[in-house]
């Protein structure tokens, strides 16, 4: 649960930046530049989250890891094939 959460939080905070910055832009103040330093920061959360997942093997990085999909797939294209 917290391999999704270190993922999921950052992408919903930056999704949801619209209206969390739009009650400051109501009274004249130019909120773009605090806005993309926030999501900068929250996305540099996600990188270091997936750096984490990466380094305990949690990403399929390798061929072998989809070894049994990429047999199905010629398996697919050979009947597709004839």
């Amino acid at each position: 649960m917290a391999t999704f959460n270190g993922i999921s939080t950052p992408l919903r905070s930056i999704l949801s930046s619209g209206p969390t910055f739009a009650r400051f832009a109501d009274k004249g103040v130019d909120t773009t530049l605090p806005r993309l330093l926030f999501c900068a920061l929250q996305g540099a959360g996600m990188l270091y989250a997936l750096s984490k997942l990466n380094s305990m093997g949690l990403l399929p990085t390798h061929a072998s890891d989809w070894l049994p999909y990429g047999v199905f797939l010629l398996r697919r294209t050979l009947w597709v094939a004839r």
